[in-house]
């Protein structure tokens, strides 16, 4: 499930939990287990603040490709 989360990653701001419980051939259910074991009571909760970081990564990669 980490890796289908990892793998989908920079299309979660568009994807719903039924489309995301899809790519990683998983019940909506344990995709929610999933959140709610690691502190996060809603999927949006979760997929807000993956996204921030995947952008701050990306915003970082950028910097140390341009010096």
């Amino acid at each position: 499930m980490a890796s289908g989360l990892l793998e989908n990653g920079h299309e979660l701001d568009y994807l719903t939990i039924n489309e995301l419980a899809e790519r990683c051939f998983v019940s909506t259910s344990s995709l929610n287990r999933f959140f709610r074991i690691y502190g996060y009571n809603k999927y949006m909760i979760f997929k807000a603040l993956f996204s921030s970081i995947l952008k701050s990564e990306d915003y970082e990669r950028r910097i140390d490709m341009s010096c």
